[in-house]
């Protein structure tokens, strides 16, 4: 699994904590009778950790969803809006 985060976002979560989760959003919309996994991410640390995978970069603690594939690419970027900040997470299935 590849976790890509952007110097904005990083700095971002240094600032806020130094952790983030990284979870399947349950609420996602099935297309097609198909379920696509959708990440929604958190500033801080998950309740169970039972569920995650620790991944630690730069010194920032991400905990990652076990369902998330273990060869797909997960992006984290800061969105700004006037004075308003938050993260952004995308998530990229491998091409296996």
């Amino acid at each position: 699994m590849i976790i890509e985060i952007t110097s904005e976002a990083e700095q971002y979560i240094i600032e806020n904590g130094k952790e983030v989760f990284i979870k399947v959003d349950t609420n996602a919309v099935r297309c097609c009778g198909v379920a696509t996994l959708m990440p929604k991410i958190s500033l801080r640390k998950p309740k169970d950790l039972t569920s995650y995978i620790l991944k630690e970069i730069n010194n920032i603690n991400v905990f990652v969803d076990k369902r998330f594939d273990d060869s797909s690419i997960i992006s984290i970027s800061l969105s700004k809006f006037l004075k308003f900040k938050g993260l952004y997470v995308s998530y990229t299935e491998s091409s296996k």
